[in-house]
């Protein structure tokens, strides 16, 4: 379960780093929560700020700053931002919660087996 769970996050990871590695912050723009401990520029960097997401640190404002548009004639895929970062992260964040579930149900189940075996080995 656990490399199924880091499996994801390799997979977010990557996905951030291409959708929001070139997000800069600037004045015009500015940035309240992507900053030099929460960025994507590097693949580094986007597991720990991806970490910092499901552990719930404040992932909505990151996704408020990734939200941004770039309004520039060469935006390119950047105009996309405002469609993309939602999905990004509203996906991102059930699907660990969907996974910190299924570990405790393994948990409780591994926990389960073991007392049937030590039951099993008292009756003998």
């Amino acid at each position: 379960v656990f490399y199924l769970f880091f499996l994801l996050f390799l997979i977010f990871t990557a996905l951030g780093v291409e959708l929001f590695g070139k997000l800069e912050c600037s004045e015009e723009r500015s940035c309240t929560e992507l900053d030099k401990h929460a960025q994507f520029k590097d693949f580094g960097m986007a597991l720990l700020t991806l970490f910092r997401i499901a552990t719930d640190d404040n992932w909505k404002g990151i996704m408020k700053d990734a939200l941004r548009q770039d309004d520039s004639p060469h935006g390119g895929k950047y105009h996309l931002m405002t469609v993309l970062a939602p999905i990004y992260f509203v996906i991102f964040v059930p699907v660990n919660v969907v996974a910190a579930i299924l570990m405790k149900k393994l948990d409780e189940s591994n926990q389960i087996m073991s007392d049937d075996t030590e039951i099993d080995e008292e009756i003998e």
